[in-house]
């Protein structure tokens, strides 16, 4: 993932706040100005390394497409690997699903619940890109 870099800072807002247990929740945005879905994770790395994970990862997607798929993983070094999956957000403000980086053994951000807290449906849309994926990938809960 170290190819080109954007200057990913510039266009993506980084939000980030300390949990109650001291691990670190961050969210981005800006990410759905470039038709990407946003970023979040709940991490217990500093804040600094989680940070630069969020800022890699998101330079990554907008340089290349949404190529990490559900329950893949991408890693800074040739060890790291870190599962990505794609969830609905914790923020009311984004009702769709973002890209959750699995940063922390047991998250304490809450999560919605009831019939629209997750992605119910895999249907692939028709405007696939050359790695198979477009949009949240599910029409029936996630319009995408």
């Amino acid at each position: 993932m170290q190819e080109r870099e954007l200057p990913f800072s510039i266009w993506v807002l980084i939000q980030f706040s300390k949990q109650p247990n001291g691990n670190i929740l961050i969210s981005t945005i800006g990410m759905r100005d470039f038709g990407q879905m946003e970023i979040e994770t709940e991490s217990t790395l500093p804040l600094d390394q989680t940070f630069d994970l969020v800022r890699r990862f998101g330079s990554y997607i907008i340089a290349k497409g949404p190529v990490v798929k559900d329950g893949e993983t991408f890693g800074l070094t040739e060890t790291q690997r870190i599962k990505v999956r794609y969830v609905r957000s914790f923020r009311p403000d984004v009702n769709e699903n973002v890209y959750w980086l699995e940063l922390a053994e047991e998250p304490s951000v809450q999560r919605p619940t009831g019939f629209s807290a997750s992605c119910s449906a895999r249907t692939v849309s028709s405007r696939l890109g050359p790695r198979g994926y477009a949009g949240s990938g599910c029409r029936r809960c996630c319009g995408g």
